[in-house]
């Protein structure tokens, strides 16, 4: 998911968006279904694209944080890898109906503190 969540980007013509807050540093991404099967789509039909993507619409500072993103997923994960995780990821979507659903996931890899922020958010959000 980490893989994903950094190469997920927005982009127009292979050029990434400019956005009022960056995904770059969102600690919380967002995933549906659909975002999973695109990645899995480009993955397969343009890989080089996905594995480098043009950041030059990022100011440089938030570029150097994509790039080190970027980079630790290439030095983790084989094309292979990031594509079967993809598939997997997907197949896991349609049997738990992820169509209506989003996944939140936390970029840093602390899911467990990522849950009980969200449990509490939501909760207190119900109370209020």
């Amino acid at each position: 998911m980490l893989a994903l969540t950094s190469l997920k980007q927005k982009t127009t013509r292979g050029r990434l968006k400019r956005e009022k807050k960056s995904k770059v540093e969102e600690a919380y991404i967002k995933l549906s279904l659909e975002d999973i099967k695109r990645f899995s789509q480009a993955l397969q039909k343009t890989p080089d694209k996905v594995l480098n993507p043009d950041l030059s619409n990022l100011k440089p500072e938030l570029r150097d944080k994509a790039k080190k993103q970027i980079d630790k997923v290439k030095d983790v994960f084989s094309l292979n890898n990031l594509y079967a995780g993809s598939k997997l990821l997907e197949t896991i979507g349609r049997a738990y109906n992820f169509e209506k659903k989003n996944l939140m996931f936390s970029r840093h890899g602390n899911w467990l503190v990522g849950y009980v922020v969200l449990k509490g958010y939501y909760t207190e959000a119900k109370i209020n």
